[in-house]
């Protein structure tokens, strides 16, 4: 068999990881139990990269057996003893000759305005450590010019020209640990698309769009791997990765997400990016689905897309927790909670309106929602048109999504789409049943309604109030449906997860 080596590419990593963030990182820890060497590629610009990536070490959530190589980071090549030379004014919050007014806006964080002869001329940021995040330069007529930003080590990363009348970016460019511009990026203000692009140095070149480079660097980079397993976790990748020569390779297209588009029903209506994929489904060795209901919409569609697997996400099943809901001291037989974006495709609003029942039949009931987004002053606003402010609360976003289902009588899933519904199997794997709309996709392949948790008609308010109701009033019922939850958790063990992912790793490529 060929020593193959798994690497993913997908477009960032970060320390509040959302759903393909996960999935990435519980993929690559455990492919590193299984291979020498693992690689992940992310493709987009982080300020903080190298920052994130020792968090996320650190914290254990990333395995350091796992190497993690960022497009940009890898172009700025040049080492660090080689700093630049800052002038110390720019770290102190006070400047000789000017006038510092501050940002009382903030939440996190300090900021202060810079003013000279009455002018306002720049607006610098700091973060809770005092550190230098931007620097923005004013026009006369109180505009921003250009933007520069720091990295964690106190060095200008990036400098961003401002168009005036969309004030946003025309022109990016990137500096290496000397000072100087290694990359710089014409950018669209109307659409903040990247356009030509020009590399500096020794490698001097022009190239039609930031995308071109990128492909010709993933293919330098790919050259130096005997047998690359390379799977693409983002569609924006995928032209990229069809794009890379390389005699051993193995592709693979990973799809985390819903592919129809709204109302994400019609199996015939298939978002663009989804449809280019599907269409050229012949240039990866293999397409993987996470649940069997998509890949057969999909079969169904698509003649030509015969090289599907389905490797569903794994689930952490934790033992101690069985049959302990009685002796759990945090467990509250009146709490429901969901973990999800604050985003209007997770439909929250339907569900603080189901509670309002809830209330009315259990007064002392309450709904936690986990999560960050820009729905979120909607939501506060619709709590309290509804009188719901005691009730139903905002946590924000938590890395311990674990202790927030063990103490809840059920998990509430409302989303108008969903990939797999990763939320249900994390629920479900501390023994909370879910009450979830039946959307696609993922509630059709783990629910067994009535059984392990119930599954209710998308957008039936009151169906979903009386569930709700129905596990947190009847004991024995939410028992029942907790150690079944339990018992289809662990049908999505680790292990499983492992042996079906080495599989399609080492399976022989398409000739």
């Amino acid at each position: 068999m060929l020593n193959r080596t798994p690497i993913i590419l997908t477009s960032s990593l970060d320390t509040n990881r959302g759903g393909v963030t996960k999935a990435v990182l519980t993929r690559a820890n455990a492919l590193a139990e299984l291979h020498e060497e693992v690689v992940i590629i992310t493709m987009l610009y982080q300020q903080y990269f190298t920052k994130k990536i020792n968090q996320l070490k650190k914290r254990k959530e990333l395995s350091r057996n796992v190497k993690v190589l960022n497009f940009f980071h890898e172009m700025r090549s040049n080492e660090k003893k080689k700093k630049q030379n800052f002038k110390q004014a720019k770290y102190q919050i006070q400047e000789k000759g000017l006038t510092a007014f501050p940002d009382d806006r903030l939440a996190d964080g300090r900021a202060f305005r810079y003013y000279t002869n009455g002018l306002y001329i720049k607006y610098k940021r700091f973060n809770k450590k005092g550190e230098l995040e931007f620097i923005d330069y004013m026009s006369r007529g109180r505009q921003r010019e250009c933007r520069e930003e720091y990295d964690n080590d106190g060095l200008l990363i990036r400098s961003r020209e401002m168009d005036l009348s969309y004030n946003k970016p025309s022109l990016d460019r990137y500096f290496d640990a000397r000072g100087n511009c290694f990359m710089s990026v014409w950018v669209n203000p109307e659409n903040s698309k990247e356009q030509r692009t020009l590399t500096f140095g020794d490698t001097a070149a022009e190239y039609d769009n930031l995308y071109d480079l990128q492909t010709v660097w993933l293919n330098q980079l790919l050259a130096a791997y005997k047998h690359p397993t390379v799977m693409v976790e983002r569609r924006e990748f995928d032209e990229m990765l069809m794009n890379v020569t390389h005699d051993n390779i193995k592709k693979i297209a990973v799809v985390h997400f819903n592919h129809l588009g709204e109302p994400f029903t019609n199996i015939k209506k298939v978002k663009k990016r989804f449809h280019r994929l599907f269409q050229k489904a012949g240039y990866f060795d293999r397409l993987v689905f996470l649940t069997e209901q998509q890949k057969q919409d999909v079969q169904k569609i698509y003649n030509n897309a015969n090289n599907i697997s389905v490797i569903p996400h794994s689930s952490e099943q934790i033992n101690d927790i069985k049959n302990e809901s009685d002796k759990n001291e945090t467990y509250r037989p009146h709490l429901a909670i969901t973990v999800a974006r604050l985003h209007r495709d997770k439909q929250l609003d339907q569900a603080i309106r189901a509670f309002k029942d809830v209330v009315s039949a259990i007064p002392d009931a309450q709904y936690h929602i986990y999560g960050v987004g820009e729905e979120k002053e909607n939501l506060m606003t619709l709590i309290n048109e509804l009188d719901l402010s005691k009730h139903v609360y905002l946590m924000g976003y938590t890395n311990n999504v674990r202790d927030a289902y063990h103490g809840a009588a059920c998990s509430i899933l409302t989303s108008r789409q969903e990939g797999f519904g990763m939320v249900i199997t994390e629920s479900m794997a501390v023994g909370t049943p879910v009450i979830s709309y039946h959307t696609k996709y993922g509630p059709g392949d783990l629910i067994e309604d009535g059984i392990n948790s119930f599954i209710v008609p998308m957008g039936d308010v009151q169906k979903m109030a009386d569930r709700i109701i129905q596990i947190m009033h009847d004991t024995n019922l939410r028992k029942k449906m907790s150690d079944n939850a339990l018992n289809t958790a662990g049908k999505y063990n680790e292990e499983r997860f492992k042996r079906e992912w080495e599989e399609v790793i080492n399976e022989q490529a398409n000739e």
